[in-house]
């Protein structure tokens, strides 16, 4: 499995009449497609713009390998990616922060 998230706008919404399904919409949802079908099997690749948001809000709690240029033809878009990782040294020993147990712990 890959892992593609990018931060952005969208919107949702309900199509269809005799098979209902609910979807999401939009330009930055089109750019997580591109980060998850860019990625690496067993791995979460990020956007230049989650990198920064994560950076800002959760400061020393991940850490970034530089990917590559992704690039959406149909948008006339391209965007820097990377790899996420968890920084081993920032949470408490024994618990793992890719799992349902892990606790967040916001900047101060």
């Amino acid at each position: 499995m890959r892992i593609g998230i990018h931060t952005g706008e969208c919107i949702g919404g309900v199509i269809g009449t005799d098979i209902v399904r609910y979807d999401f919409y939009g330009k930055d949802v089109l750019i997580a497609n591109k980060m998850e079908s860019n990625g690496v099997e067993g791995k979460i690749h990020i956007s230049e713009t989650t990198k920064n948001m994560l950076q800002r809000y959760c400061p020393g709690m991940f850490r970034f390998d530089y990917h590559g240029m992704v690039e959406a033809k149909s948008l006339n878009f391209s965007i820097e990616g990377y790899m996420l990782y968890e920084n081993e040294s920032y949470h408490e020993e024994g618990q793992e922060l890719f799992s349902a147990k892990a606790t967040f712990k916001p900047p101060k």
